[in-house]
């Protein structure tokens, strides 16, 4: 067992996100930056942002040079997410976010990497519990040996565990993240959001003997999005974007994930399918549910969404929409951002529509 370490050094101003920790086991969300009410190319450090519920705790960027900026570029298309270009991050200053120690947890977080060389952290907590590690407390980034995303913490009684993806990264490309502990194992689930919803990616047990604490370990340093902190070095940082960070205190169920697909039977319900003549190219949609509030077309001159076009925004009961292609010859490639009446977002897609495609499902 590991001696816990009574104090510490001041290890710097970067990163950080303070939670206040529930006594309560009821789910309630302590935090959550959506970035929407910020301006594009706009530094963080010039317009904090505000998290969406009480207490708002304030995301801040430390200047113009190492501060995170706002950028228009997003998984939808839609709304602002948060750009760091290898060299900059962003952090929180509440204290009670540091200090944030429950047993069950959920962290959110959606994210793309820009190039994938080395380690990238996308969410790091300063500072280490336990001596003899060189390792943070917390660790949620991309591994610098085969490019899976990797979930490494420290838990209170100086135990340590680690879950990762199945699957590499593959830069310009969107994913959305769910890291849930509910006090007896912890889990992994990701949304590659191509309509299908979160999946369940790893999971492990956590230590259930007497004696035992589960709870996460902290030093009481910052947390941090979009680098991480090893042998006392603010080091990984992440080139890409960042959207969507919520903090609950509890174990939310996939249903409640943020962006979460209805269900798994009802993204298999769900279809969108091209025909293409020359220029012209026919699309045409079905949902399973009539709930829907509105939809957005998007296309691309490749698979990747990444710099994809909005087509149109239509509106139930609207289920085709004619498109024109700028070159005959070429392929491209389309996704429909379905949004429903309590605000969840649903993506199918992408569809490709190649020169003389009959349907392409």
């Amino acid at each position: 067992m590991l001696t816990k370490l009574t104090s510490r050094p001041f290890s710097g101003c970067f990163f950080a996100l303070s939670l206040a920790t529930a006594s309560s086991s009821a789910q309630t969300t302590l935090a959550h930056w959506d970035f929407d009410a910020g301006r594009a190319d706009t530094a963080l450090s010039d317009l904090p942002a505000i998290s969406l519920v009480p207490p708002r705790h304030i995301l801040y960027g430390y200047d113009q040079r190492v501060g995170a900026y706002y950028s228009a570029d997003t998984a939808t298309g839609a709304g602002l997410s948060l750009r760091v270009n290898g060299t900059q991050d962003g952090y929180t200053i509440a204290p009670e976010l540091n200090t944030w120690a429950p047993t069950k947890w959920t962290i959110e977080i959606s994210a793309r990497l820009n190039r994938l060389e080395g380690w990238t952290t996308l969410i790091g907590r300063d500072g280490n519990s336990w001596p003899g590690t060189p390792k943070s407390d917390f660790h949620f980034q991309k591994n610098g040996k085969d490019n899976r995303f990797r979930l490494d913490f420290a838990t209170a009684d100086g135990s340590r565990y680690m879950v990762e993806t199945p699957f590499a990264a593959v830069r310009d490309v969107w994913y959305s993240f769910a890291l849930v502990c509910d006090g007896a194992a912890v889990s992994l689930y990701v949304d590659h959001r191509l309509g299908e919803g979160y999946q369940l990616a790893a999971s492990t047990p956590l230590n259930t003997k007497v004696g035992g604490n589960n709870a996460l370990a902290y030093s009481g340093d910052y947390w941090t999005f979009g680098r991480g902190w090893y042998k006392g070095e603010s080091l990984d940082h992440l080139d890409g974007n960042l959207d969507d960070i919520r903090f609950t205190d509890g174990a939310l169920p996939p249903s409640a994930f943020l962006n979460a697909v209805a269900s798994t039977a009802s993204a298999a319900k769900s279809k969108l399918e091209a025909a293409r003549t020359g220029t012209e190219v026919s699309l045409v949609w079905t949902l399973p549910t009539a709930s829907m509030q509105s939809y957005s077309l998007y296309r691309n001159d490749r698979e990747n969404p990444s710099g994809r076009a909005l087509v149109a925004t239509l509106y139930p009961p609207a289920k085709v929409y004619l498109d024109q292609v700028p070159q005959a010859e070429k392929t491209y490639w389309y996704w429909l951002v379905a949004s429903d009446k309590d605000g969840k977002t649903f993506t199918h897609g992408p569809v490709a529509s190649a020169p003389g495609a009959v349907w392409s499902p």
